[in-house]
């Protein structure tokens, strides 16, 4: 594996690769879509210009990446803080999950990032079990203050309301673990 930086439309590029080379592996392993990474890209962002953590195979294909994009701007209903997206094939090894895990917190240390939001899919307890000896934590209702945050549907209800927008936007977690986004007003 060769890692690499990719920057701007290279690293959209790159990352549109990979999870497309993700979704075609597996249909439901991982927590983004290409879509997803597309459509954050619309908008203008503090890390656009960010040099963005990749590895690649022996044939130039993008095997596993370390991003973050900076939502600080209130662009996002979901996001406030920097979100860390770690992307591995399907079919990785624990002991590669480990690597990039680490090797992309400590490139976030090198930029000054101390700390991030992200997504893990439940179903994934590798990525999980890294996170969490990284001290990563599950936030209750799926905010952060200053750590990580794993999604999981909360004991009480399935809805939570989003406190920085409320009544605009509701966080609705479906049966599979993902996060879904209504704009529809709070009732």
């Amino acid at each position: 594996m060769q890692e690499q930086h990719r920057v701007g439309i290279d690293y959209l590029e790159a990352v549109t690769a990979l999870l497309q080379r993700v979704r075609t592996a597996h249909p439901t392993k991982g927590s983004y879509e290409a879509a997803e990474i597309q459509w954050w890209w619309s908008i203008q962002r503090s890390t656009d210009n960010l040099p963005q953590l990749f590895w690649f195979d022996e044939s130039g294909r993008p095997e596993a990446a370390v991003t973050v994009t900076d939502f600080g701007d209130g662009s996002s209903a979901v996001y406030e803080d920097p979100t860390l997206v770690v992307i591995v094939m399907p079919d990785a090894t624990p002991d590669w999950v480990e690597h990039v895990v680490e090797r992309g917190l400590a490139y976030l240390t090198e930029l000054g990032i101390r700390a991030v939001e992200l997504e893990v899919d439940r179903a994934d307890d590798v990525m999980r079990a890294v996170l969490f000896g990284h001290g990563f934590k599950i936030h209750p209702g799926f905010r952060l203050s200053g750590s990580p945050y794993l999604a999981r549907r909360p004991a009480d209800d399935s809805t939570v309301r989003f406190p920085r927008n409320p009544g605009l936007c509701q966080r609705l977690l479906s049966d599979t673990g993902y996060l879904a986004c209504s704009t529809q007003p709070a009732q």
